[in-house]
């Protein structure tokens, strides 16, 4: 995905663009935060509010020798503190959910990957996001056993000459319900932005739990110094390099069934 570097918007706060939207990071040392909004508007006021939240963190954090010992293992000092009390991840997905969602832009598509984390960690507790787990997840999310990625071909598929189409959701259903043979969905790749999209809500539900709730002067230091905030994320996809064709054009439209449907779009082309 191409990149425009736009560096520092002002103290503590970075913004680069990324294909359209635009990316925000506050920095405030040890913490930081970063969330992705559709207009500098919006980026902005988020981030100046959460910049003052990290400094209030800061500022509690300085006072506990506790969480002294948190920042220094977030530095590279071994045996950082491990999360007091287990919090179900279901509470943070549901946090999340009501308060947050609401406000994005694009909320649709982050409720569907909420739903997907919630069925796969939502039993689970933040203590137990460890680093094997996370890459046991990784592994089988990008391998499309948690959910299959889209078929790289679908454009011929869906278009094949021969008559064999797969069947859609609502045929599958009516067979299933008939008591007819359903054939098994093939499972194809995810794509690594997919996954980088999930880690990074994952990420984001956790530390505004832990800033709604008050948790985060006792738990913010440990959360930073966790190894889901720390790992590396799947590469980013490659940006989109084709338009669709004439000839699958061509073929969208020869299979529309309707006439006064293909007469519309006959006249408008």
């Amino acid at each position: 995905m191409s990149k425009k570097q736009n560096g520092r918007l002002e103290k503590h706060i970075y913004v680069e663009e990324r294909s359209g939207s635009l990316r925000f990071k506050v920095v405030v040392p040890p913490f930081q935060d970063s969330a992705t909004f559709s207009t500098m508007e919006e980026g902005a006021l988020w981030a100046r509010r959460r910049r003052v939240e990290l400094l209030e963190s800061k500022a509690s954090n300085l006072a506990s020798p506790e969480l002294l010992h948190a920042v220094s293992a977030s530095s590279g000092f071994p045996h950082a503190p491990k999360a007091p009390l287990p919090i179900k991840l279901s509470d943070v997905f549901d946090s999340y959910q009501h308060n947050d969602l609401p406000k994005l832009t694009g909320k649709d598509a982050e409720a569907s990957r909420l739903e997907r984390l919630r069925k796969w960690f939502g039993e689970r507790t933040v203590d137990q996001l460890d680093e094997t787990l996370i890459d046991e997840w990784k592994k089988n999310r990008l391998g499309g056993k948690l959910g299959s990625g889209r078929d790289p071909n679908r454009a011929a598929t869906m278009s094949a000459s021969d008559g064999v189409k797969p069947l859609t959701k609502h045929q599958r259903y009516t067979r299933k319900k008939a008591g007819k043979e359903v054939p098994s969905l093939p499972i194809y790749p995810v794509s690594t932005q997919t996954a980088r999209h999930e880690l990074n809500l994952l990420r984001r539900s956790v530390t505004k739990y832990f800033s709604r709730e008050n948790r985060w002067p006792t738990y913010g230091a440990w959360w930073q110094a966790h190894s889901l905030m720390r790992m590396q994320l799947p590469g980013a996809a490659e940006p989109r390099n084709r338009r669709v064709s004439d000839n699958e054009l061509l073929a969208v439209f020869n299979s529309i069934k309707d006439m006064a449907a293909r007469l519309i779009l006959g006249n408008g082309h």
